[in-house]
């Protein structure tokens, strides 16, 4: 016989009231069975009732049921504890509540994919996760919580469906420990470093949780120090998160779009020159800009170009442009559209710095520009042109009639009648209609070349 001492005994108390009031017992067995509902808000010193009579019998039931497979009083219990933490809080105590949150942060850790599910679920929808008390009660512990939740989620073997609704609720987290900032919480730094790290990640594999993912990076964005503004910005992997979301976005989601940009141009000058040199050779940024601000120039939405510009504009610093024609070429194409479509803020800085592009530029035959005709459309038809602008929109047209790229001939009679018409428009500097004669002379050269 096992002594008493050593011995743990629980009640199972089901709920149903037909059966009778018989209990079978063994003296050997460490579990008692009655066969009785009516208990259910029973007590008995010395015996664990596994019912809902307090957050201390539930919590005993939630243990004995997940370490013995029994997941539909596991539920029960879970289900109880989220009712408790969403409605009655006020009315635990500070050791009832931690027991309960001990006990969700126990299922996460010990079960199985429905039971932790419903824990995830718990923290995205009770309410007492949104209030001071448990920032008070659990300011040191969040860090851990926040943590175990993420990979709790990371081990779900759910559906893709299912999976992806964790995930929404898991954000839902997420948003809630970034809003506790605007309450005058502190949030670690430790803590706003994962938060930003995970959610770009997410947002590269999930970004159908748009909504979440970008107000949960504009939050943490905005109460950020400057330390952790320099630890993000020099880390490669989660600048090149941003950017690739950007990106996405712009297609579907601009508002959003926007406010990633504003995170990305606020603090890109906090990136190392490593950093923006690897973005500009291993991550296509500079394609991005150039795709991006053709798709935005034909939105009414200004704010979305200046950040572009700013980008570029930094960009540009680390390219070389003797060695990288084509990427400064890019670049300085952002640059006359942006002008072109007066969506720039300095405009006379741009301006000149086009100029001393012109000025030092080779004519020589680089590269057929993705979008040219584009390119070269919005420059001759701007209101805003300038004769910098004009210039840059001719040694582009000089370059590409020698790429075969422009498609038909009434695109390069297109070409033709422009650079006539600037040639013999006195309102254009000289330095200006000289290079519209040059493209013309150029251009002549090889009709020449096609009758021969």
């Amino acid at each position: 016989m096992v002594p008493p001492s050593y011995r743990t005994q629980h009640f199972i108390l089901r709920r149903n009231p037909l059966l009778s009031n018989d209990v079978s017992q063994n003296e050997l067995l460490c579990t008692q069975t009655p066969s009785v509902s009516r208990c259910n808000n029973s007590y008995i010193p010395t015996i664990d009732l596994l019912n809902y009579n307090s957050p201390h019998s539930t919590i005993k039931s939630l243990e004995y049921a997940i370490t013995n497979d029994r997941d539909e009083l596991a539920e029960d219990c879970i289900r109880f504890i989220a009712e408790k933490l969403n409605t009655n809080n006020d009315q635990l105590n500070d050791s009832e509540i931690k027991g309960l949150l001990n006990a969700l942060c126990y299922v996460l850790r010990e079960s199985k994919n429905k039971m932790v599910y419903l824990a995830i679920q718990c923290f995205a929808k009770s309410g007492f996760f949104e209030t001071e008390r448990f920032f008070e009660l659990f300011w040191l512990e969040i860090p851990g919580i926040v943590e175990l939740l993420f990979k709790s989620w990371e081990h779900l073997k759910f559906s893709e469906f299912q999976t992806k609704t964790a995930l929404s609720l898991t954000l839902v987290f997420f948003e809630r420990m970034v809003n506790s900032l605007s309450m005058g919480k502190i949030l670690q730094e430790e803590l706003l470093n994962f938060l930003m790290e995970k959610t770009i990640e997410l947002s590269c594999q999930y970004p159908e949780n748009l909504q979440g993912i970008t107000l949960v990076l504009i939050g943490a964005h905005r109460y950020m120090t400057l330390d952790l503004y320099t630890t993000l910005f020099t880390d490669i992997k989660m600048v090149k998160g941003l950017f690739e979301y950007a990106h996405y976005l712009i297609k579907i989601d601009t508002p959003s779009y926007q406010q990633i940009m504003e995170i990305i141009v606020s603090h890109l000058n906090q990136a190392s020159e490593n950093t923006l040199n690897y973005l500009v050779s291993n991550c296509q940024v500079m394609e991005k800009c150039y795709e991006q601000v053709m798709i935005i120039s034909k939105s009414p939405a200004k704010d979305s170009q200046k950040n572009l510009s700013k980008i570029v504009l930094r960009l540009i610093t680390i390219i070389n442009q003797n060695d990288e024609k084509a990427l400064a070429f890019m670049a300085y194409s952002i640059f006359s559209l942006l002008l072109a479509k007066n969506l720039i803020e300095d405009r006379e800085y741009v301006n000149t710095v086009l100029e001393e592009f012109n000025d030092s530029w080779g004519r020589s035959n680089i590269l057929d520009c993705q979008n040219v005709t584009d390119v070269l459309d919005v420059i001759f038809t701007s209101e805003h042109a300038t004769d910098a602008l004009i210039c840059f929109g001719l040694i582009l047209m000089s370059t590409f009639v020698n790429t075969k790229g422009y498609g038909s001939k009434e695109y390069w009679n297109w070409m033709k009648t422009t650079s006539s018409g600037i040639r013999n428009n006195e309102k254009w500097t000289k330095k200006t209609r000289e290079s519209a004669s040059s493209v013309l002379n150029k251009m002549s050269t090889i009709e020449e070349e096609w009758i021969s």
